[in-house]
């Protein structure tokens, strides 16, 4: 049972224990100095008991705790004295105020009063007074004997508490005196989950029990970007798989020619042999092939002439008869130009809009570079004289829109390519239109029988003749220009 000895004894240890107080106990007056034997040591705490209420099964006790030191005669220490005991008393208080000990709780706040020239001067230092509450006494406490009928013993309930490993409480309750209780610890539940947080499967483990999770292997499926199976693997959990997709073939006609990674793309890059780029006509996708449609055009080696236009016979066996020569007619050709038609006159977009008067003309086309010309006369319309050295440099300082250069007079053959014998006056066709006019139309090449000479082609007919490099009497002149053909962009 507590009791008023319970609280000194407690009080004491803690005095015992602090490192400042010399000494616990006893009567005031017998805690006064002996200056005589000098034997008393400072400071010291003594308890004075005030009050004890006891409600039910509570103690509560208020008492007065002193503290006190000796003053030297000096009294130089008054200060230090007053400080000193006022902290040691606020340990004490602060001690069992935060629940240090189990059995006592201090209610309500404690109130201090400072001790001054105590006694004749003895000693000073503080009382404090506080009152505190003792935990809840039992019948079960009470020692009795040779009592009939013996009281009944009414025991506190058991409290209980089950925790986890990690002290996580899992369970708590009360058990009453004198009965039983069968706890039953539920089966923990174990969820297993992907990377992602995905669940994948749970799995029931006993309590205190241990329980083997497999994870299931993964399932890869490799496929071709449409359809297909590449590959199908099993993979095992927690574990990594190297697989490599094999290169593609690439068969060019049934034939082997050279692979590519899976995973990169093929740029198929169409030219011929001058490195000039080919615009297909049609792509079709078929799968496991691509078929690639060209209007490719045989670029003219030569050996065959070009025909006359002449188509009408005015003998058996003449050129009207038999038109020998490359083209279908004079403004057809036998195969397409690059523009995917069969017109042997284009503009430079492959139409016949000839919105810059630009005429190129296919059958000259080498699979590289073209003929092209520039279809206006004098290549401005001038009807002034121009003889044949200025004709030449006129030609050669040509210009037409981004074609600033590369122009010049024609020679005998290229001039006499424009001559269609079925039309009695020359270049009166599309899309040159030359009137029908005296005159002539100057060449660069120089008559070798008579270099004061050169080659003209007449403009009212269709003959190749010698003129006065001089001549004056209205001769006229329209260059021509080579042009590179990258598929179908000129140059």
């Amino acid at each position: 049972m507590t009791s008023w000895i319970s609280i000194l004894q407690k009080i004491e240890a803690f005095c015992n224990a602090h490192i400042q107080i010399q000494k616990f106990g006893g009567e005031f007056r017998e805690q006064m100095p002996n200056f005589a034997t000098k034997d008393e040591k400072y400071p010291i705490i003594y308890i004075e008991p005030d009050s004890d209420t006891e409600d039910l099964l509570t103690n509560q006790f208020t008492f007065n705790v002193y503290c006190v030191d000796i003053i030297q005669k000096d009294r130089a220490n008054i200060n230090t004295i007053t400080s000193d005991c006022q902290l040691i008393l606020k340990d004490l208080y602060v001690f069992y105020k935060n629940d240090n000990d189990p059995d006592i709780d201090v209610l309500g706040t404690a109130t201090m009063t400072p001790l001054n020239n105590l006694d004749l001067d003895y000693v000073a230092g503080w009382v404090m007074s506080m009152t505190v509450e003792l935990a809840q006494e039992s019948d079960c406490w009470i020692p009795m004997s040779d009592i009939t009928p013996e009281p009944p013993v009414e025991c506190e309930p058991v409290e209980y508490t089950i925790t986890d490993s990690q002290l996580k409480v899992l369970y708590s309750g009360e058990i009453p005196l004198g009965g039983t209780l069968n706890q039953v610890i539920s089966d923990s539940i174990a969820y297993l989950e992907d990377s992602e947080g995905t669940p994948i499967s749970t799995t029931n483990i006993l309590a205190q029990g241990s329980a083997t999770i497999i994870a299931p292997d993964a399932r890869l499926h490799i496929k071709a970007e449409n359809d297909g199976t590449i590959a199908n693997l099993s993979l095992q959990s927690n574990s990594a798989n190297e697989y490599t997709v094999a290169n593609n073939d690439i068969l060019v006609n049934g034939n082997l020619e050279f692979d590519i990674h899976a995973t990169n793309s093929l740029d198929i890059r169409l030219r011929d042999q001058s490195n000039n780029v080919l615009t297909p006509t049609n792509i079709q996708d078929g799968g496991d092939h691509v078929k690639i449609e060209l209007n490719v055009t045989t670029p003219v080696s030569g050996a065959t002439l070009m025909k006359t236009g002449q188509t009408v016979q005015y003998k058996a066996g003449d050129d009207g008869a038999i038109e020998a020569g490359r083209l279908a007619d004079f403004t057809k050709l036998a195969i397409a130009n690059p523009f995917g038609n069969i017109n042997r006159f284009t503009d430079t977009l492959g139409g016949q809009t000839y919105a810059n008067n630009i005429v190129i003309d296919w059958s000259t086309f080498n699979g590289s570079t073209v003929l092209g010309w520039d279809r206006r006369r004098n290549g401005g319309g001038s009807n002034v004289d121009v003889q044949w050295n200025a004709a030449i440099d006129a030609a050669l300082a040509h210009s037409v829109g981004t074609f600033t250069s590369g122009w010049r007079l024609p020679n005998r053959r290229e001039i006499d390519s424009l001559i269609d014998s079925s039309i009695s006056s020359f270049g009166n066709y599309s899309p040159f239109n030359i009137p029908t006019e005296n005159g002539y139309y100057w060449t660069s090449t120089t008559n070798a029988a008579n270099t004061t000479q050169a080659f003209c082609v007449t403009r009212n007919s269709t003959a190749i003749e010698n003129v006065s490099k001089t001549a004056a009497f209205q001769p006229r002149w329209i260059p021509v220009r080579t042009f590179t053909v990258n598929g179908t962009t000129l140059s």
